[in-house]
């Protein structure tokens, strides 16, 4: 029954009369599977969640994005222009490395090779 309700939503449209996208689907599934979760752990209202039998919808490759170059000079030049005095060289690191803030913020000096260029 919940696989052929599955179907039903991945075949069916939004309010907005688009397409219901398999990750929405697949949002609706996690809900119910840790609504059916509680129903096991919790209240014993279950002995196993029939979830694990389910096949989930297949998800779309997530979008990757880059700066451009015009927009990575305007980022660098308002990085320049900001107050914060150090923001420009934190963003030089991030689109570097492609860390993210707290990667960033969380590196020690012990994890800098500056001879090398390299963060460890």
């Amino acid at each position: 029954m919940i696989g052929e309700c599955r179907d039903e939503l991945l075949a069916g449209k939004t309010h907005h009369d688009k397409d219901r996208s398999p990750t929405t689907v697949s949002h609706y599934l996690a809900a119910f599977s840790h609504v059916l979760s509680v129903a096991v752990k919790e209240w014993e209202w279950l002995e196993t969640s029939p979830m694990g039998r389910v096949t989930k919808p297949k998800l779309p490759r997530g979008r990757c994005r880059a700066l451009d170059a015009e927009e990575r000079t305007r980022l660098l030049n308002a990085c320049k222009d900001s107050p914060c005095p150090i923001l420009y060289d934190l963003v030089i690191v991030a689109l570097s490395t492609g860390m993210r803030y707290n990667e960033i913020r969380l590196v020690d000096w012990d994890h800098v090779d500056l001879n090398r260029g390299l963060i460890s």
